[in-house]
């Protein structure tokens, strides 16, 4: 039997982390970005990693189309291509289509089971559902 190809290309654990350090050197102010930078800024998540895995990490999120490069001397920086988001947006459209079956009441039975849905949690899909 053949496989479908998907058209969400979702990011391995690893590269989601490397990307969320990028969506948070944006939100710090940072536009663009060294892979070195990445590891001091945030040592509790991409800093975890040696230099030469986050550099990969970025080659791959530069195959997929996640970050742009652009050369700087012998340099390079990394920009988001994408919003978080815009990202979490697909991923939670993919993983609804994917492992919900499309069954939206079985995602959010799946959040009351799981106990993680606070009381404000729930006041604020309430006012999202008004509008």
């Amino acid at each position: 039997m053949a496989r479908r190809k998907r058209a969400f290309n979702r990011m391995p654990d690893a590269e989601l982390v490397v990307m969320q350090g990028i969506w948070d050197a944006h939100r710090d102010g940072n536009e663009k970005v060294h892979a070195s930078h990445l590891i001091e800024a945030y040592p509790d998540t991409v800093g975890q990693q040696k230099l030469t895995t986050v550099l990969t990490l970025l080659n791959r999120l530069l195959d997929r189309g996640y970050v742009n490069i652009e050369k700087v001397g012998r340099s390079n920086i990394y920009s988001a291509n994408i919003t978080e988001e815009e990202y979490r947006k697909l991923a939670t459209q993919d993983y609804l289509n994917s492992v919900c079956r499309k069954d939206t009441a079985s995602l959010l039975q799946a959040l009351v089971d799981g106990e993680m849905l606070t009381e404000a949690d729930l006041d604020a899909a309430r006012e999202m559902l008004k509008k």
